[in-house]
């Protein structure tokens, strides 16, 4: 499980990074500067993501990664189900 580990890991930094920098902004720019990264659909995507990968951990097969993930967490999110797809026979 080590590289869904690492994987994990960047997923949670990349997030932290870009709520730290949004935090850092202040409020109002905060917040539009978070509309702009996560989109109207874009949490909602990233929740999907990380259940599809906590799902695939507990035994269930690895889903597609979905639709609006947020454009900045797409690498970070795309080698979380590469990590988690089976090695082979």
């Amino acid at each position: 499980m080590w590289p869904a580990v690492v994987a994990t890991q960047e997923v949670a930094y990349r997030l932290l990074t870009a709520c730290w920098a949004i935090e850092r902004l202040g409020s109002e720019e905060g917040r539009r500067a978070a509309a702009l990264m996560f989109g109207s659909e874009g949490l909602q995507a990233l929740r999907r993501a990380l259940d599809n990968a906590a799902r695939t951990v507990s035994g269930g097969r690895v889903e597609p990664m979905p639709g609006g993930v947020p454009g900045f967490l797409e690498k970070e999110i795309a080698g979380l189900q590469r990590a988690l797809e089976p090695a082979g026979p």
